[in-house]
């Protein structure tokens, strides 16, 4: 899985004469994951500089870091400082894997199709750890949406769309490597 890189200038410190801090961070790749990195340099003023960031590292560039706002005091010999602030994020627990869509290892049904409110999803699987079932309306506005804990087997799950109006609807069944979309006609 390829990392997104965020570089940014955040801001030409004042740290004793012509100083300036460089900084580039990485967001988490996944949910829950602790791969974030932040890595800074600072160039001019008076070195060295100390570092402090708000949960008690010392550290000029960050590792293996989770989710959360990340902020540092960078100081110089001199005694001039200056606050910096980082928001480290992390996709949704369950997001749709791009070019994943129809490529689904497991085996799924959604019946009946055309329904006149009540569908059946049943998912056969091994070793997820966990999975979703996403139901959307052709606005994509959430319908309904059940979250299943770790699983291998099979389970048939009931949706009731009977007090949904008659059109299409997105059926998605979602692990943690893998995404089935289906449309499914409410008649």
């Amino acid at each position: 899985m390829k990392k997104l890189v965020f570089t940014a200038t955040l801001f030409s410190l004042a740290i004793g004469a012509n100083a300036q801090m460089k900084s580039k961070y990485t967001n988490v790749t996944s949910f829950g994951g602790h791969d974030g990195t932040i890595d800074m340099r600072v160039e001019g003023g008076n070195p060295p500089y100390s570092y402090l960031w708000n949960d008690g590292s010392t550290a000029e560039d960050r590792t293996e870091l989770k989710s959360g706002a990340y902020t540092v005091l960078i100081s110089d010999q001199s005694g001039c400082a200056v606050t910096a602030s980082f928001n480290i994020t992390q996709p949704e627990q369950f997001s749709s894997p791009s070019n994943s869509v129809n490529r689904f290892t497991s085996q799924i049904d959604v019946f009946p199709n055309p329904t006149e409110g009540l569908v059946n999803i049943h998912f056969t699987g091994d070793n997820a750890n966990s999975f979703l079932i996403r139901v959307t309306d052709a606005s994509g506005r959430l319908v309904s949406e059940k979250q299943f804990g770790k699983f291998s087997g099979q389970l048939t799950e009931k949706i009731d769309l009977t007090k949904q109006s008659k059109g299409i609807y997105m059926v998605e069944v979602i692990t943690e490597r893998e995404s089935y979309n289906t449309k499914v006609v409410l008649q």
